[in-house]
C-alpha cells in the first residue's frame, strides 16, 4: 500500500521548471495465515512487521483459538521461523519444508 503524489501540471513563466511539492509515503502490513487443506478453514491475522516477535503472537493466538487440536504448520526456511527466542506451543509441530524441492 501506498500513496505516490500525482503531479499534474503547473502555471510558470516560459522557461521556468514547476515546483512542486512531493509526498511519497509507504505504509506496509503483513498478513500471516494458515489453511487447513481438507476443508478449507482459515486462521489470518494482520500485523506490522515480518520478525520473530509478530510470528510469536500469531503462533499463541491460533494455539489459543485451537486449543484442542494438536496441528502441525509446514513452513518455509524464513529466518524469523528459526528464531531462539520462540516459544512454540504444546498442541503445535513445525515441519520445515526442504529449501529445494524436487
Amino acid at each position: 500500500m501506498g500513496l505516490k503524489t500525482e503531479a499534474g501540471r503547473l502555471i510558470t513563466n516560459f522557461g521556468t521548471k514547476p515546483i512542486g511539492i512531493m509526498q511519497w509515503k509507504r505504509d506496509n502490513f503483513y498478513l500471516y495465515g494458515l489453511v487447513e487443506p481438507l476443508t478449507g478453514e482459515y486462521f489470518i491475522w494482520e500485523f506490522s512487521h515480518l520478525n520473530a516477535a509478530c510470528f510469536q503472537v500469531f503462533l499463541e493466538k491460533f494455539s489459543a483459538t485451537y486449543a484442542q487440536d494438536i496441528h502441525i504448520i509446514q513452513l518455509d526456511n524464513g529466518a524469523f521461523h528459526f528464531s531462539q527466542h520462540l516459544q512454540i506451543p504444546e498442541n503445535i509441530i513445525l515441519l520445515f519444508q526442504p529449501p529445494h524441492l524436487s
